[in-house]
């Protein structure tokens, strides 16, 4: 049964907004990611609470309106049964000044950036050799966490067409966690980054060495967003006590 991304709206976002983003996403994670990693395309779907048609290995995000960790944006994370999931929080996305889909920070961009990582990493078990002797943890979003792209989607209401700009989360290619790459090599969809392992103003890593696991931060990541790095249930803080 092929595996799906299915996005479910809890928050006080209108649902057309919600389904445009994730016709963005889909979109995204189709043309843009799934071709760059060399991978089959999952669908990103959305659905209603309580729909019919829901799969056990479906892997779903929720969009709630306030965090459940303090500071969180938005994460993915398994059960202890293995059960995948995502959140994404609306609240303290737009009281950092962020909006619903038209902007770097946004309700989009952190669904996205969940719905891509959830893809490419969905167990969070991956790992990369790279420079001095590390392991870089296969996070497709993180390094360059604070830049984003627009996607163009048409919306239909009432016989009336218009265009919404839908923003979405940059993301690093494959080539980005080698070392050994030609010259020319693209490094992320933006074409921010100049070489491997490089980390945009508003990125970070994890990474493991001999002396346990670390999180390094780019020095423009913002402060604010450091803490929700390090709740029980976020990417980070699973990869830091894995």
């Amino acid at each position: 049964m092929k595996q799906r991304i299915i996005v479910t709206n809890h928050s006080e976002i209108p649902e057309s907004d919600v389904h445009t983003m994730v016709r963005a996403c889909n979109l995204q994670l189709r043309e843009h990611c799934a071709p760059a990693w060399d991978a089959i395309p999952w669908p990103v779907a959305y659905r209603r609470p309580g729909a019919k048609d829901l799969r056990d290995n479906d892997l779903r995000i929720v969009i709630f309106n306030d965090a459940d960790e303090p500071d969180a944006l938005g994460y993915h994370a398994e059960t202890p049964d293995g059960q995948r999931y995502g959140k994404v929080f609306v609240n303290p996305i737009l009281e950092a000044g962020g909006t619903v889909m038209d902007s770097e920070l946004s309700v989009s961009t952190t669904l996205s950036h969940e719905t891509l990582e959830a893809f490419v990493d969905p167990d969070i078990n991956l790992w990369s050799s790279g420079p001095r002797k590390r392991r870089y943890a296969i996070e497709v979003c993180d390094p360059v966490e604070s830049d984003a792209y627009r996607i163009v989607m048409t919306r239909h209401y009432k016989g009336q067409e218009w265009f919404a700009h839908v923003f979405v989360s940059n993301f690093v290619y494959r080539a980005w966690f080698d070392l050994e790459n030609p010259k020319g090599t693209q490094y992320d969809h933006m074409k921010r980054l100049k070489k491997p392992f490089e980390l945009s103003p508003g990125g970070y890593a994890i990474y493991e060495d001999a002396r346990g696991e670390h999180a390094i931060f780019a020095k423009g990541y913002p402060r604010w967003k450091r803490s929700g790095k390090r709740h029980a249930a976020s990417r980070t803080s699973r990869r830091l006590d894995s």
